[in-house]
């Protein structure tokens, strides 16, 4: 039987509320539809970057319960979700790699991400939200 954990971020103050709840949402569903228990963890960090792992209070709770071996599968929204950078995306997935736990993004459709792709959409990831920043600094100086 699977222990199916869900991880839901959301980035700024600027954004709504309820991203979390539609993230638990849309994580549930996949759970469901595959036919999974329902999910017994739920890490949420709200109005936090992914753009390090290191001030995510949950994502560090989640982490330190993954090591523990109290879940061993992950379900995210999308890649995104879980970081913003490469170097975080590459810790996350060999540590959930050794402790055997699989990560599922829901907007795969219930296929778990392999190592590479999960650090290629990290990197994407990374690269817009460097873009965004510059975007924004830009506009603040114009």
């Amino acid at each position: 039987m699977r222990r199916i954990a869900i991880y839901c971020r959301y980035s700024t103050e600027l954004q709504d509320e309820t991203s979390i709840e539609d993230q638990t949402r849309i994580c549930r569903d996949l759970a469901k539809r595959m036919g999974w228990p329902e999910p017994t963890r739920i890490y949420a960090d709200a109005a936090i970057s992914g753009a390090s792992r290191h001030n995510r209070p949950e994502y560090l709770r989640m982490m330190a319960d993954l090591e523990e071996g109290k879940f061993d599968a992950l379900v995210v929204e999308h890649v995104s979700r879980l970081t913003r950078d490469v170097e975080d995306s590459a810790f996350t997935m060999k540590r959930a790699e050794f402790h055997g736990v699989t990560i599922y993004p829901a907007n795969d459709n219930g296929s778990p991400i392999s190592t590479d792709m999960a650090n290629f959409q990290a990197m994407m990831a990374e690269m817009a939200r460097k873009q965004g920043a510059q975007m924004i600094h830009r506009s603040m100086t114009g």
